[in-house]
Parts: structure tokens; sequence; C-alpha cells
């Protein structure tokens, strides 16, 4: 019995997008792997260290598994969509016979643009975030030096300097704001995404440095 002429449209895509994906899949462990041992001596590292790191960063957050598994986890996802993605396309075009050259190359083109397209969401993603941070560590020492409780636990006019933030995962940040005046002390604020702008919560101050705090207990509570 000959086979229907959709089956074999179907199996034929299938093969293709297979080959075609199974392809792509070593060319971007190779990729990855291979961006991981260009790091320097010196800690530096090229682009294209960074945009893969960053891509992997971004898939492993998107389909929610550790950073540990982050490699394979990017492998497989792009892999997937270059499959899924190869096989539609081979089903418009193929029609059961031999794909041509040209469509070949529209194949490998889509699996080139699925990496182009996660490496530019990542960017994209990191510059916003990057932004945000700036425009948050501002506000942060704008906050502080004109917090009345600040100015008049450090008994005065006083200079601010940002130490760092630390932020757990969907927790707002903290931020570490050092206060020199006529008394050295250290505000903790807590900031909460907002529109336009972002709020801000004194959580404390504190005259302990970071030297003298054990980094074991909350810092509010220790005086």
């Amino acid at each position: 019995m000959p086979e229907h002429p959709f089956i074999s449209r179907v199996n034929h895509s299938i093969s293709l997008s297979g080959k075609i994906a199974l392809a792509f899949a070593v060319a971007l462990f190779v990729l990855l792997f291979g961006a991981m041992f260009m790091v320097g001596g010196d800690g530096t590292a090229p682009a294209v260290t960074h945009v893969s790191m960053g891509v992997m960063d971004f898939t492993a957050e998107l389909v929610g598994v550790p950073l540990e598994q982050a490699m394979i986890a990017t492998v497989a996802f792009w892999s997937l969509v270059v499959f899924v993605a190869g096989f539609v396309l081979a089903l418009m075009f193929s029609g059961g016979r031999s794909i041509s050259t040209d469509q070949s190359a529209w194949l490998w083109s889509l699996g080139i643009v699925a990496v182009a397209l996660g490496a530019a969401s990542f960017l994209i993603r990191n510059h916003q975030a990057k932004e945000t941070v700036v425009d948050e560590r501002a506000l942060v020492l704008e906050f502080v030096g004109h917090n009345a409780e600040v100015m008049q636990a450090a008994s005065g006019k006083a200079e601010v300097d940002l130490l760092g933030y630390s932020q757990s995962k969907n927790e707002p940040a903290i931020y570490e704001v050092a206060v020199y005046g006529p008394k050295t002390l250290y505000a903790f604020v807590k900031a909460l995404p907002g529109s336009p702008a972002p709020t801000f919560t004194l959580l404390c101050t504190t005259p302990l440095g970071y030297s003298e705090r054990d980094p074991a207990k909350d810092p509010c509570e220790q005086k």
C-alpha cells in the first residue's frame, strides 16, 4: 500500500529538521563550551564569552533550571526551537520531494536567526537591567542624602556613597550606603520596584562598618 503523500511529507520534514537540529546542537555546544575557556589570566574575556554566558543565563531562567544545567538547557532548548521551526518550514516547502539547495539555506538561516534572537533578547534585557540599577543607585543616594533621620544620626550635613547592594530571588534589592558626616554610619535601604520610580524605605542605620559586623547576622540588629 503506497504511503499517503502527507505522511511522506511529514516523515521527510522530520528527518530533515532532525538532521539540521542535531548539527545545530553540536555547533552550539562547541561554541558555548569553547567560550568558557576564552577567559584570560587577568579575568578578562572576549565579547563572545559574555554573550554565550548571558544566553545560557537567560535560557536557564526562561526554562526554570539551575545555572549548573544552563549549558545543557541552552543546547536542548534552542535545538528544539530550530527543530520545530525547521519542521514547519520543511513541511511547507518540501511537498514530499527532496528539498532544494535554496530551501536548505533558508533552514540553516533559521537556526542562526534563532540563536541571534536569543542573544539579542539577553542583551536587551541586560541593558535594561543595567539602566534600572544605575537609576536606582542614583535615586537611593538622593533618598539617603535628603533623609532627615539619617542626617540627624550623622549629626549634621554628610556625604553619601553607595557601598553595594544585595538581592535575593523575587525579593527587593537592599542597598548599603555609607554616610560620612560628623559621625560616620551606614544606612540600609530597601528598594521596592514601582512606576515611574521605585519606592525606598530606610531599614536602619548602624555605626558598624562591614569589617566590624558579623556577616551571619542581620546588620540592622548590630548597633
